[in-house]
């Protein structure tokens, strides 16, 4: 008998350790699909997202461009006002209030330092899925030099045709860091 609980016990560990084997072994299988489809949505994406963008409209694309170009004046000038008033509704939502705005961007844009240059780099179009649904974004790049950090910083500056009405708004407004360097496609 003790030979036999021993043998249970045994195959018990046995089948225990290939359940977390097999279960382990589906997960890399989930996760590899989920790459594999994650590298298809990467290489068919754009030929897909850019059929029914908005941005495609060379007029469209100028205007959500003069936008930006208008954001990145503003932040020259400390304009937070003028920067508030092209925010779109999800952002002016997430705050309290208007003040509270403007010290969140007031904090980013001191803790770079004055803009000494910013130069436009790209743009990028595609869907922006957020609270409002689903919406054309066009996405500008510009090589962000300050007083404190003169390299490698990045002005990233993303556009969408409101959820009210035709006008467009900034969505997105972040300062990134290229450690190794920017894009081989920005040099």
């Amino acid at each position: 008998m003790r030979k036999s609980a021993k043998k249970r016990k045994k195959n018990h560990k046995h089948k225990a350790m290939k359940f977390w084997l097999i279960t382990l072994f589906i997960m890399f299988c989930l996760v590899g699909t989920v790459m594999v489809f994650k590298a298809a949505l990467v290489t068919f994406a754009p030929f897909l997202i850019q059929a029914d963008n908005v941005f495609n409209n060379k007029d469209e694309s100028e205007k959500a461009k003069a936008l930006s170009d208008q954001i990145v004046s503003d932040i020259a000038r400390n304009d937070y006002e003028d920067i508030y008033e092209h925010l779109d509704d999800s952002l002016k939502a997430a705050t309290k209030n208007e003040k509270e705005i403007m010290d969140i961007l007031s904090k980013i844009f001191d803790a770079y330092g004055r803009q000494a240059i910013c130069i436009f780099k790209s743009e990028e179009v595609g869907i922006k899925i957020d609270s409002q649904g689903k919406r054309s974004v066009a996405t500008f790049w510009y090589t962000y030099k300050t007083t404190k950090y003169p390299n490698n910083h990045y002005l990233k500056i993303d556009i969408v045709a409101s959820a009210k009405d035709e006008n467009l708004a900034v969505v997105g407004l972040t300062v990134n860091i290229f450690p190794n360097g920017a894009p081989p496609q920005w040099k």
